[in-house]
């Protein structure tokens, strides 16, 4: 379903997942890459919720989620969930991750639990701080090793200290930067293509599913 502002009639907020049965108590929240369509996260979406869990895509102004970092608390905040979704984890794909880092470092709540980073890695500028170091939050940065985009030595290893000491990377062998949304085309950026992958849609998808399932059943056995 597509959650609205004023009562249906205003700006989308988020796609929402809900689970059926076997519900986990758990909310898992997407910020999605610069310019791509909210619903080509969809099916992590699905599988979130087949799964048991809460899942939400936000759907950003012009679908870069830099101009709304704090989407995610109208997500949180969502009447019919408040009861249900103790805890909550979020992630972001390429920039939206960087949000999502940004969004995580200034939270002061006790609910957020877990991010998830998808081809993103942590701002260190003041205006989007992703620097959660010193944070007791579960984190998962997961990659491809043919991102086109991506700098994997600068900016995903070169930004380990951004992040918990704990931290679990996840490279993704063959897997590139547009697979970790469902698009027909490879993603230009600036002029630049992203690498052709070695792997299937399918196959990266499960490996990122996978991951994030992982991610998700540790906050909820805590």
């Amino acid at each position: 379903f597509q959650h609205k502002k004023l009562f249906g009639f205003g700006k989308s907020v988020f796609w929402g997942f809900e689970p059926q049965d076997n519900v986990k108590g758990v909310g898992f929240i997407i910020y999605p890459g610069t310019v791509v369509d909210a619903i080509a996260y969809s099916p992590i979406a699905h599988r979130m919720a087949q799964n048991g869990y809460h899942a939400a895509i936000a759907t950003p102004p012009l679908s870069i989620a830099s101009i709304d970092v704090d989407l995610a608390d109208d997500i949180r905040k969502y009447g019919p969930w408040k009861d249900s979704v103790k805890s909550w984890a979020i992630s972001g794909h390429s920039q939206g991750g960087a949000m999502a880092c940004a969004y995580a470092q200034d939270d002061k709540s006790s609910s957020l639990k877990g991010l998830v980073l998808l081809a993103a890695y942590p701002g260190d500028k003041l205006v989007f701080n992703g620097d959660i170091s010193d944070s007791t939050l579960k984190v998962t940065s997961i990659y491809g090793t043919k991102d086109g985009f991506v700098n994997i030595e600068e900016e995903i290893e070169g930004t380990k200290s951004l992040l918990p000491p704990k931290a679990k990377f996840v490279a993704i062998e063959g897997g590139n930067h547009t697979q970790f949304s469902y698009v027909e085309k490879l993603q230009v950026l600036r002029g630049v293509k992203d690498g052709e992958p070695e792997i299937s849609l399918g196959e990266q998808q499960e490996i990122v599913c996978t991951e994030i399932l992982a991610l998700l059943k540790d906050i909820e056995e805590e």
